[in-house]
């Protein structure tokens, strides 16, 4: 009878004890990685701990914008600080108030004329002079009204601490120079008599509007007249001089 040959064993016959070789390695490791952890003392497992929290207490480097800094330390600042800062702001507002009711006053008394205004709207009190009650004809030369006008403001403005812009504006009609030139110079010379009379400069900004916000026509002489006004807008918040400190600090740490 011939002899039965066994069939050939494949060459993967034994890749089970491979895989379960590496079933045991990690079966092994993590009852390795169990019995160390078990083992830890109370001083190492402290230690590691300390150094966890130490990484994630470290301060992390943001490219913040002046303004959003502004903003994160006025949200996290301590509840003193925020009360402080608070009060700031009342002292604004109450002072403005007391302003108003001078300026009614300064109004009844001097500046009974037309086109003179004061009013409350959000955030600033608003007083309009006509430009011509300030200066001789469409110039930059103060008129002795306009002296004894600034003089009586300033009066008004010295006794308060909020921030005053000036808004200069001008008709289309200006002759010899260019009414840019000549809102400047107008704001120049209104701010030269309020500090000369004690007004702090730190509070005082000029805005030029020069003759590109009209307000009446200016094919006659009363709208140019009407067009050649000044505002003086008295702000019952910190928002602007904090936000030109900001930007100056910006600007000198960007340029030691």
């Amino acid at each position: 009878m011939p002899r039965r040959h066994s069939p050939p064993e494949s060459a993967h016959a034994h890749r089970w004890m491979v895989s379960y070789a590496d079933f045991m390695t990690l079966m092994f490791a993590f009852f390795v990685v169990l019995y160390s952890a078990s083992s830890l003392n109370d001083e190492k497992f402290n230690q590691m701990s300390q150094v966890f929290v130490g990484v994630f207490d470290q301060p992390v480097a943001l490219n913040l914008s002046p303004d959003v800094q502004s903003i994160i330390t006025q949200l996290t600042a301590p509840s003193d600080q925020k009360n402080e800062s608070l009060s700031e702001s009342d002292s604004l507002i109450e002072d403005m108030a007391l302003l108003q009711v001078d300026l009614n006053r300064l109004i009844e008394q001097s500046l009974d004329k037309p086109r003179v205004s004061l009013q409350k709207v959000p955030h600033y009190l608003q007083l309009e002079v006509p430009a011509d009650y300030l200066f001789k004809g469409n110039s930059a030369t103060v008129s002795v009204e306009g002296a004894f006008i600034l003089a009586q403001l300033a009066d008004a403005f010295e006794g308060i601490s909020n921030f005053i812009s000036i808004e200069v504006f001008t008709d289309n009609q200006v002759p010899e120079v260019n009414p840019w030139q000549l809102a400047a110079n107008q704001g120049m010379a209104i701010l030269q008599l309020l500090t000369l009379d004690d007004v702090s400069p730190m509070r005082l900004a000029v805005i030029n509007y020069g003759p590109f916000q009209p307000i009446a026509t200016n094919d006659d002489d009363e709208g140019q007249s009407i067009n050649r006004r000044v505002l003086f807008l008295i702000h019952d918040n910190k928002d602007s001089i904090n936000r030109v400190k900001t930007v100056t600090d910006a600007h000198l740490s960007a340029n030691p």
